[in-house]
């Protein structure tokens, strides 16, 4: 451009002023794919609106629009998202840390208020296998806080995992749950509300659940700990060829 300029050519050549328009294009696409980042970065799409609208402003033809149509597609997608993540909320989990506590007092609970726990922690990112034990749920869930739970963010949420929660609550009903436990109740009716936001964020309610081999892959479970997961319940020698740490004798 300085070199057309630098020459004496005039700036009003049509050669001249669409490669100007379409370097403005290749700054402004530059910008957009920027912001699209930013904003997963920050979560917020202010950044995207701000680049989407400079975009706006220059009245580009339909032919240097063409270029940027992909670029403008994925910002809107990405805007649109967090849009839906603005607008959608998580009822608090209904619950006191003491009564929290007490579900953890349970020696062998019912299996529907074991079933319950499983699914709840399965979405807060702890391994199916991990919790299949009561007794590896109690440790769990009396570290974890209620503002633990509250905290969640919805996006962090696999929708297969999700899908999985749901499924294994899903012959329960929550008034026998709430029968044998205040506690149980108020995380099954948590899960649900946790479950329909991700799949409403994701846009993919009907998400298929997933399996154990999933679940090692979307949670990062080191073959290790699996396989000693394996070998503390049934002392197996799993797919993976890594053979669990035997628990020595007392």
């Amino acid at each position: 451009m300085d070199e057309w300029v630098d020459s004496g050519q005039s700036q009003d050549d049509e050669l001249y002023m669409f490669a100007k328009r379409f370097l403005r294009m290749l700054q402004l696409k530059d910008k957009l794919n920027n912001s699209i980042e930013q904003a997963k970065t920050s979560r917020n799409k202010e950044r995207i609106a701000e680049v989407l609208r400079q975009i706006d402003d220059e009245f580009f033809s339909e032919e240097i629009l063409v270029e940027l149509s992909a670029d403008m597609r994925r910002a809107l997608d990405v805007y649109r998202r967090f849009d839906r993540i603005e607008k959608i909320t998580i009822k608090p989990l209904n619950l006191d840390e003491k009564s929290k506590l007490e579900l953890t007092c349970y020696a062998n609970p019912d299996q529907d208020i074991h079933a319950t726990v499983m699914a709840v922690l399965l979405i807060m990112g702890f391994y199916e296998k991990r919790t299949r034990k009561w007794k590896r749920c109690q440790p769990i869930v009396k570290t974890l806080r209620v503002a633990d739970f509250n905290r969640l963010d919805p996006t962090d949420v696999h929708p297969a995992i999700a899908a999985r929660s749901k499924e294994i609550v899903a012959n329960l009903d929550i008034r026998e749950v709430a029968l044998k436990s205040a506690a149980a109740a108020a995380f099954f009716d948590w899960t649900l509300n946790v479950v329909a936001a991700v799949g409403e964020l994701s846009g993919d309610s009907d998400a298929q659940p997933a399996s154990i081999r999933q679940q090692k892959k979307i949670l990062k479970v080191p073959a290790e700990e699996d396989a000693d997961l394996d070998w503390e319940d049934r002392g197996k020698r799993v797919q993976t060829g890594v053979r669990g740490r035997k628990t020595p004798k007392a």
